[in-house]
């Protein structure tokens, strides 16, 4: 495939956003984002979330770039 080339994949299995879940409901989407040597994991949710959800997503957030950018120096995860 071309560099660059995007599949248009429903989420799961290597497409580009993923579905943000709380609790079981969906909230809203993720997607990798990668610049030079960060990961990030850029969220966009639904509505706002709490406090304590904000922050169980972020711990997972930091959680699931450990599996998918292991080689990244930086890791971050954004919420907008």
């Amino acid at each position: 495939m071309p560099e660059g080339w995007v599949v248009p994949l429903l989420p799961g299995n290597g497409a580009q956003y993923g579905t943000l879940l709380v609790d079981g409901f969906v909230r809203g989407e993720w997607k990798l984002v990668r610049d030079g040597t960060t990961a990030a994991i850029a969220v966009e949710p639904l509505s706002r979330l709490s406090k304590r959800d904000a922050a169980a997503v972020a711990s997972e957030g930091r959680r699931l770039l450990g599996f998918l950018a292991p080689d990244a120096e930086a890791r971050e995860v954004r919420a907008s």
